[in-house]
């Protein structure tokens, strides 16, 4: 089964950015959207992430929580029924809304601590296989700005289920085979949660 991403990056001070897209044939482009792109906070804000897609038979959204190369199920939505993992931080998860087309789904984080920065996948689930990055960086200092990602395309393939890549930075290609061999060899997949 293929998984459509969406991610976002924890570091906490918010800032919209940019957003890439990975895409599995042509036809569930840009289908998964996730928004904000980048986020900066303050330590001890909230930060609320939001996840819809536009593909009909997809009923499931996950949210993953990446630092440096782990994966961490923070929870998942099946239609309109949360269900959150217990991650052992001192920032509360709360997963709200909807995982069916058209709808949004919510990850909130409250209480952000500086460990809370970390890259946030969101993923809908079934054929597709659509990313979107972005930023979310914890910071003590209120004045900080967030660079950007660089703006230039880039292309690729590669061998299995996935064709192309529309790629805007170097570093999102480290994260997209990443997940793709974690998919690859289901290990992006939770333990007790069949697809």
């Amino acid at each position: 089964m293929l998984i459509a991403v969406c991610c976002i990056t924890l570091n906490v001070i918010l800032v919209s950015g940019n957003r890439m897209e990975h895409v599995m044939f042509d036809l569930f482009l840009d289908q998964v959207h996730q928004t904000p792109a980048d986020m900066f906070k303050q330590p001890g804000e909230e930060a609320k992430i939001t996840c819809i897609h536009t593909i009909s038979t997809f009923d499931r959204i996950l949210w993953y929580k990446q630092t440096n190369i782990q994966l961490q199920l923070l929870g998942y939505m099946v239609g309109d029924s949360e269900f959150p993992e217990k991650t052992g931080e001192e920032e509360t998860v709360k997963i709200e809304g909807n995982a069916n087309k058209d709808k949004n789904c919510t990850l909130t984080i409250e209480g952000l601590k500086l460990n809370s920065s970390a890259v946030y996948f969101c993923a809908a689930r079934l054929h597709s296989a659509t990313y979107c990055r972005g930023t979310l960086r914890t910071t003590n200092h209120p004045g900080y700005v967030h660079p950007g990602l660089n703006t230039s395309n880039y292309s690729d393939s590669c061998v299995g289920p996935v064709a192309v890549f529309k790629l805007k930075n170097m570093d999102i290609i480290k994260h997209c085979l990443l997940i793709l061999l974690l998919w690859i060899t289901g290990e992006i997949y939770p333990q007790h949660y069949s697809l």
